[in-house]
């Protein structure tokens, strides 16, 4: 129904653009991917802020994730970066075994399609030997998850890419930053990703 009143107000020249995400942001979570484009997200074309350059607009494609946990902080940062002027910083605080899925995107594909995401990182102190990592996985249908390696220690700026294939059925797929809780005596995870 929203559709169709959403329909009929583009008719007659009226536009609400908030309206229009949070309705997108509905049809994503019914995994309605198509509808959820048809709204005014365009479908081709690189990933939008993907150096997190400009502010969060808080769109169902936009990034998503929660400022604070326990043990764990997410800010966006001025003048760490390895291009741009900006970055995203994840904090671990070093007191908990931290299980953290709390940074993500979801990104339209084409089903049956070869892609490959490319992103660049740094580390400093990342403790444990579980440490965070990117997935992939199908949002909207089954029999894809792929992942890149984990970040541990101190490193400089690193290039890194996973490949993955969607699958049929797959209109899009989730990008999340991912740390899973190490089973080891020394488990608390501190340092920064970036």
């Amino acid at each position: 129904q929203a559709l169709v009143v959403r329909e009929m107000m583009a008719r007659k020249g009226v536009s609400d653009p908030e309206l229009d995400a949070r309705l997108s942001a509905r049809l994503l979570g019914q995994k309605r991917v198509d509808e959820a484009l048809s709204l005014g997200e365009s479908g081709d074309g690189p990933m939008t802020n993907p150096g997190f350059e400009v502010d969060f607009a808080h769109g169902p494609f936009d990034w998503r994730f929660s400022r604070q946990g326990a043990g764990w902080k997410i800010e966006r940062v001025a003048g760490i970066a390895r291009e741009g002027g900006h970055s995203l910083s994840v904090a671990f605080d070093g007191k908990k075994n931290v299980s953290f899925a709390h940074l993500s995107r979801i990104l339209p594909v084409k089903p049956g399609v070869s892609y490959q995401l490319t992103y660049w990182w740094k580390g400093k102190d990342l403790s444990t030997d579980q440490g965070p990592f990117f997935e992939v996985y199908s949002h909207d249908a089954k029999g894809l998850h792929a992942k890149g390696p984990m970040l541990l220690g101190t490193h400089d700026w690193e290039k890194v890419s996973i490949e993955f294939t969607t699958p049929e059925g797959c209109h899009a797929v989730v990008v999340r930053l991912r740390r899973v809780p190490s089973r080891k005596l020394d488990n608390l995870m501190g340092g920064t990703v970036w």
